[in-house]
C-alpha cells in the first residue's frame, strides 16, 4: 500500500474493509439463525449431553463484536480519504 498514491491506497483499503464488514455481519446472522434452528431441536453432545445451541449464541456475540470493530475501521479508512490528519494517523504504522 505504501507504493501507491495515498488516495488510491485508502480507496482500496476502504473497499476491502467494506467487504470484510459485510462478511462478518453475514456470518453473524447465519450463526444466529443456526443457533435458533438448533434451539428448537434436541441436538446434544453425545458424551456430555450439553445442547449445541448456546455455543452458537456465544459465537454470534463474538462475531457481532468483531463486525462492529471492523465497521469502525471501515469508517476510519473512509474518513482518511478526506482528512489528512486521520490519514497520517493510519499510515504511521505502515512500513
Amino acid at each position: 500500500l505504501r507504493l501507491m498514491p495515498e488516495k488510491v491506497a485508502f480507496a482500496f483499503l476502504t473497499l476491502v474493509n467494506i467487504l470484510g464488514t459485510a462478511t462478518a455481519f453475514v456470518l453473524a446472522v447465519c450463526v444466529l439463525k443456526q443457533g435458533i434452528k438448533l434451539s428448537t431441536s434436541t441436538v446434544q453432545g453425545v458424551l456430555t449431553g450439553i445442547p449445541y445451541y448456546p455455543f452458537y449464541y456465544i459465537c454470534f456475540v463474538g462475531l457481532l463484536i468483531f463486525a462492529l470493530a471492523h465497521l469502525l475501521t471501515t469508517i476510519r479508512s473512509f474518513m482518511a480519504l478526506f482528512n489528512e490528519e486521520v490519514a497520517q494517523d493510519i499510515t504511521k504504522d505502515w512500513q
